[in-house]
């Protein structure tokens, strides 16, 4: 169970599309790069879970390696292998993460920065993101967020019920889009 996609379910904002990624190595980037392709969006928020974190997780940066313990939900492990190979080791989130963190913390909601969105398919797709922004859409703000643990999925772990998660997702979405559109009629 992952709360990332019950919580983009509950963002309001009708400028939001919004997309389920497989949780798969192949998968999870040639969805995402389709939808991109697709939809042409001004900007792209990707959430994602890390069991374990407390609070809202704002991911600085993204590394262009695939390596993970634990298999992608279709069975496939990777250990260390580029996501592209020649392409930039790292790229940052282009998300107005300052402004998002006031927003977030000023509405009461524990966040913090990370510089580490793990080596799992949320790090894949956040580079993948950011790569495609870069290179094809230069100037659209992309990055990605990770959402902890719901109550009912730890006993022991920091947790945030799903109404909060909703309600940081909305507050992140709702910045995003003020930053985005700032001085223009929307």
């Amino acid at each position: 169970m992952n709360p990332s996609w019950e919580a983009v379910k509950g963002i309001k904002s009708d400028a939001a599309v919004k997309v389920c990624l497989p949780v798969e190595w192949v998968e999870g980037p040639k969805t995402l790069i389709a939808a991109m392709e697709e939809i042409k969006p001004d900007a792209v928020i990707l959430f994602g879970q890390a069991g374990g974190r407390k609070g809202i997780s704002l991911e600085k940066t993204a590394v262009n390696i695939c390596s993970c313990k634990a298999p992608d939900n279709a069975g496939v492990l990777r250990s260390g292998e580029a996501i592209r190979e020649g392409a930039p080791d790292a790229l940052c989130s282009t998300l107005p993460l300052d402004e998002i963190m006031e927003s977030l913390t000023s509405a009461g909601i524990e966040a913090h920065y990370s510089y580490d969105a793990g080596m799992f398919i949320c790090n894949e797709v956040m580079w993948c993101a950011l790569e495609y922004a870069r290179t094809q859409r230069p100037g659209m703000p992309a990055g990605f967020i990770h959402l902890p643990f719901m109550p009912r999925q730890s006993e022991t772990a920091p947790c945030m019920p799903l109404p909060e998660q909703e309600r940081a997702a909305n507050i992140i979405t709702d910045t995003v889009l003020k930053a985005l559109y700032k001085g223009q009629d929307r």
